[in-house]
């Protein structure tokens, strides 16, 4: 794969890009090629370390901040290096939070197509946790997200944001606001659903 850093001009606003007056700008810096890696879907920093996973890959990748591979970390054994479609877990998304006094990565899994993909994988120093998002991404959808597909994360400190992509059947991206702890209280933690951006248009979704 190739790996691509942007370097952004400007800052962004995140949750409110109408009132930013400026159009933000953006430079390709550089690119690193990853042979050995078949994707990158999702990209983490955390103690000057970069963990990289792809959504059809089996082990997530870490970089130092000069882009060389460092090491490896293995999620799923007793499989191929590169993840047939029919058997990927498709995680997507990543971010980096303190929970319990420890640094933690969350991966999570689009909730798409089938169950397979309903997985999250939490890692810290000591432990490396599947979880089954089942019950959590079935509430999403019993709020109206009939076609759930997580594609971003981000921890803040109230808690977690989702993001959900739309598609031509379903012409809605969607952010889901939830507690940090959403995946050990699938059942009872708190979910706001806000829709983000006016786009209607097909042809804009794939």
């Amino acid at each position: 794969m190739r790996l691509q850093i942007w370097m952004p001009a400007t800052i962004a606003c995140l949750l409110s890009i109408a009132a930013c007056k400026q159009q933000p700008t953006e430079r390709l810096n550089r690119v690193v090629v990853l042979p050995n890696y078949p994707s990158g879907s999702a990209v983490e920093l955390l103690h000057n370390k970069l963990s990289l996973m792809g959504d059809d890959a089996s082990w997530l990748l870490h970089l130092d901040t000069a882009l060389t591979v460092t090491d490896s970390l293995q999620l799923f054994f007793n499989t191929p290096r590169r993840l047939r479609k029919d058997q990927k877990p498709d995680l997507e998304a990543m971010t980096q939070f303190r929970m319990r006094g420890r640094d933690q990565l969350l991966l999570v899994g689009s909730g798409s197509a089938d169950s397979l993909r309903n997985k999250a994988v939490l890692i810290n120093a000591d432990s490396i946790q599947t979880i089954d998002l089942s019950t959590f991404y079935n509430r999403l959808k019993k709020e109206g997200i009939r076609d759930l597909n997580i594609e971003g994360l981000a921890a803040y400190q109230g808690g977690m944001i989702l993001t959900s992509r739309g598609n031509k059947g379903f012409r809605k991206n969607l952010l889901v606001f939830t507690s940090r702890d959403f995946f050990y209280r699938q059942d009872s933690a708190n979910i706001s659903i806000t829709s983000v951006g006016v786009q209607t248009d097909t042809a804009f979704f794939n």
